[in-house]
């Protein structure tokens, strides 16, 4: 019983870090749909996150940002080749733009394989 009550207190304080976090934060899985996004993204980007859950990673970019620059991206990230730190453009609900650089990572589960980025 005391391990998955510990279990529990991780989980919370892990969910009250995304939560509370005064920066963006999107996870998604290695087919590039969102799995995550923290609640200072929504009220930065103006969507919520159950209108972002599921759909692929491309909704929240910049129609400007260039499917090139993407592609290369993404095909990296496919090599495990680690591209930390990235300019891109947020693209709002309101239709406005956001300029960011962004710092990615991979995120693994409990064996170690690679399950998605974070954002």
């Amino acid at each position: 019983m005391h391990a998955s009550l510990e279990m529990l207190k991780e989980k919370y304080i892990l969910q009250s870090i995304l939560d509370n976090a005064n920066m963006l934060i999107c996870a998604y899985n290695l087919d590039g749909e969102i799995i995550k996004f923290n609640s200072f993204g929504q009220k930065l980007t103006g969507y919520s996150e159950s209108e972002l859950i599921g759909c692929g990673w491309k909704k929240i970019f910049s129609e400007s940002f260039t499917k090139e620059h993407i592609n290369k991206y993404m095909k990296k990230l496919s090599k495990d080749e680690y591209c930390p730190v990235h300019e891109n453009i947020i693209k709002c609900k309101d239709a406005s733009e956001i300029e960011m650089e962004l710092i990615d990572s991979f995120i693994y589960n409990s064996i170690g394989k690679k399950i998605g980025v974070i954002t």
